[in-house]
């Protein structure tokens, strides 16, 4: 499995280091994780006034303190993983990454932090999840690591539903032998006058095994 991982060097990227690290399961077998940063691109108005070498020399500066933290943290893992860098707008950069490295999977933070703009925010990350060519893990946070893991699947009977329950099912070694999924189904409301026999939508919760 080739999984693209875009980072910023900020709280969030380390969060999402930590969690690669904590879940064997979910990168499979033998997985191909590439950690990408992009650095918006500095505006034509300011790089008139500098040569292509010092330019270079910035980008190059900069991906190399994000890479040196995120090598850190990753410290000794039982996966291979590399690191590209690209300036430019960052939903782009990242949509055009996933088809050249042919991933199977992005995982990624919603939000940056610091004085640089990261491109973590939500915006971006809404921007990837619209248009991306494989499925998108988003990390909100620090997450937790369980041994039984919970996976929440809204369904609608759509056929994009479909695709995800058959996703899963497919991938289904990537979540680990104990996890469940939760099955959710939003009931529209009812016209007024319309009283339903029951008020609560049901939880079905089926195994992965």
């Amino acid at each position: 499995m080739r999984i693209l991982v875009p980072v910023d060097g900020r709280e969030m990227s380390l969060f999402l280091v930590d969690f690669l690290k904590a879940r064997h399961s979910l990168t499979g077998d033998s997985p191909e994780i590439e950690f990408f940063f992009v650095e918006p691109a500095i505006s034509s108005a300011f790089t008139n006034r500098f040569q292509e070498k010092d330019l270079t020399e910035f980008y190059d500066e900069c991906s190399k303190d994000v890479f040196e933290q995120i090598h850190e943290r990753l410290g000794e893992v039982p996966f291979d993983y590399d690191f590209q860098f690209r300036p430019g707008k960052p939903a782009d950069c990242i949509l055009e990454e996933a088809h050249r490295f042919g991933a199977d999977m992005i995982v990624m933070g919603t939000r940056g932090h610091g004085s640089r703009t990261g491109f973590l925010f939500g915006s971006v990350s809404n921007a990837v999840v619209a248009r991306t060519p494989c499925p998108v893990l988003i990390i909100q946070g620090e997450v937790p690591v369980r041994q039984a893991p919970v996976i929440a699947l809204a369904v609608d009977g759509s056929a994009w539903s479909e695709k995800a329950v058959d996703y899963l099912i497919e991938h289904r070694a990537l979540f680990g032998d104990q996890a469940q999924i939760r099955l959710i189904y939003v009931v529209p409301n009812l016209p007024t006058g319309v009283t339903p026999a029951s008020n609560s939508v049901a939880l079905s919760s089926i195994s992965l095994q």
